[in-house]
């Protein structure tokens, strides 16, 4: 990088700090990456299509995999924490995967793995056109360490759900998610539907904003780990590093919401990569 003049800030002047900050960075990462890789093909005055995504970060959208179509992730999460996952396009409106993974399995000490492989579905209802697209699915991976004393992961499985999508024309294009869903990991007693929903904005041919919010309303009770009733808001910039292959990073539980849990109770950064292609 050149030299830079270093100018001090006006008197009064607020610095960013804590999640501003690394929001900030972020935005100006992926803008260099965004104006400095290729573009992808297109013609003249086109709009860019929504991308295909099966999920904003957490929250579930009502997109499936196309047939005959597979796709890899690795999450590298925070607390040292990995997650990999897998998922095939059976027939067009239906989508199988499973995914593995632990925490402690970057840096020192004994990996702590997840005591289960995990599964999940997805059919699509309707596909997205006039009207926007449905979609019901199920799937049991949470995230973060696994609570054998209350059966549950820190964040807890998505379980059951129903999601709906719509895309929109707006400076490339802006698509808009929401829907319901219901955990069955209920030990803690903290139970019932929650809702969701969240937006992803284009930001030029190679990089995608998104943001989700969960109400968490089955994880909100106090009871010295989990929920303090602020929900889950995760922020994220998508790099299409080539048409397989994308970079995510994302901004974590920006509402701090957790109690006494370390690695929950604050916001954090995840890295993910994710590959696609047919057989």
């Amino acid at each position: 990088m050149g030299s830079h003049d270093v100018r001090l800030a006006p008197a009064g002047t607020r610095r960013l700090s804590g999640p501003a900050l690394a929001l900030a960075r972020s935005i100006a990462l992926l803008s260099i990456l965004a104006a400095t890789s290729p573009r992808l093909a297109r013609g003249a005055g086109e709009t860019p299509a929504a991308p295909l995504r099966l999920e904003l970060i957490d929250t579930p959208t009502a997109q499936v995999l196309p047939r005959g179509s597979y796709d890899f992730s690795l999450r590298l999460l925070g607390d040292g924490a990995a997650l990999l996952g897998t998922r095939v396009g059976i027939f067009d409106p239906f989508t199988i995967g499973f995914s593995y993974g632990g925490s402690n399995i970057l840096g020192g000490g004994d990996p702590v793995w997840n005591p289960r492989i995990e599964f999940e579905s997805k059919l699509r209802l309707f596909r997205e056109g006039v009207m926007p697209g449905l979609a019901v699915g199920y799937n049991s991976q949470g995230l973060g360490k696994y609570d054998d004393d209350w059966d549950r992961y820190e964040l807890k499985s998505r379980g059951a759900y129903a999601a709906l999508g719509k895309t929109y024309t707006f400076l490339g294009y802006l698509a808009v998610h929401g829907g319901a869903s219901i955990s069955f990991e209920d030990g803690d007693r903290d139970n019932g539907p929650t809702l969701f929903g969240g937006i992803e904005k284009s930001l030029g041919d190679l990089v995608v904003f998104l943001a989700e919010y969960d109400i968490a309303s089955n994880d909100n009770k106090m009871n010295g780990a989990y929920g303090r009733g602020r929900g889950y808001l995760n922020a994220c910039f998508s790099w299409a590093v080539s048409e397989q292959l994308s970079l995510d990073v994302e901004l974590r539980n920006l509402a701090d919401n957790g109690e006494l849990n370390e690695s929950l109770g604050e916001w954090n950064r995840e890295i993910r990569l994710r590959f696609m292609d047919f057989f």
